[in-house]
């Protein structure tokens, strides 16, 4: 992992903290479910854990969001993750760089 960050430590420290608090809110999930069922599960407390396969940052866009495509390649990602630019803005690195090479969880 420290190859993929280049000896970026405090990038590794939000990457660490987000991933702490994203497992911490898994506590309470009810139920883990694949992410192909996530379209069944709006508005539910649910854990999904997934391959990362594709991100693209729309800076011009309204917003300016960040999707990552979960599960599958656009288009036929089941789930689509947005960062808007305000939370993008917290992030160190480009989390559309970065994130490509992960699993979410």
């Amino acid at each position: 992992m420290l190859n993929i960050l280049n000896g970026n430590l405090s990038f590794m420290k939000i990457i660490l903290v987000t991933m702490f608090c994203f497992n911490t809110l898994t506590l309470f999930a009810q139920e883990e479910i694949k992410v192909e069922e996530a379209v069944n599960h709006v508005g539910d407390s649910v854990k999904i854990c997934s391959k990362v396969y594709g991100a693209k940052y729309l800076e011009i866009a309204k917003g300016s969001p960040t999707f990552l495509n979960i599960g599958g390649r656009y288009p036929n990602t089941p789930l689509t993750i947005i960062i808007w630019c305000d939370v993008r803005k917290q992030f160190e690195n480009r989390p559309d760089a970065f994130i490509k090479t992960s699993r979410l969880v």
